[in-house]
């Protein structure tokens, strides 16, 4: 039997030593795992079960673009909030201070949307890495 790691759900599972050099399906996630032509040695087995249970710390870089998509999307409803309160406070305002109020609001509405527009982009990066690694 061939132990085998799928690169995409991190499963490990073992295959019969005749689908050496073939491909497999997942057992989990149903993606298709190559199957190595050689047996690998008891040094390379604990590489792989220590990079499938993350004992080096590595962080996908997915996971990471990941994260930092759901920072830009925070932002962009604090900022978003931020508009409203500055345009709910312009009623007390008068003369010059309701423009003033009113450009502050719209540079926040703006900053909000530049965000969640980043925040789209950075997941659609990491759906274009995830995917690319299947």
């Amino acid at each position: 039997m061939i132990k085998v790691m799928c690169l995409k759900c991190q499963n490990i599972f073992e295959v019969p030593d005749s689908l050496a050099g073939q491909s497999e399906t997942c057992p989990n996630c149903r993606a298709a795992v190559p199957i190595p032509a050689s047996t690998p040695t008891p040094d390379t087995i604990a590489i792989a079960n220590k990079l499938a249970h993350n004992e080096y710390g590595i962080v996908p870089e997915y996971r990471a673009v990941k994260a930092l998509a759901a920072i830009y999307q925070l932002l962009g409803w604090g900022l978003l909030i931020a508009a409203i309160c500055i345009l709910l406070s312009a009623s007390r305002r008068t003369g010059e201070h309701i423009l003033m109020t009113v450009l502050l609001s719209v540079a926040c509405a703006l900053a909000a949307v530049f965000c969640f527009g980043f925040g789209q982009v950075l997941q659609c990066i990491r759906d274009i890495a995830r995917n690319s690694f299947q």
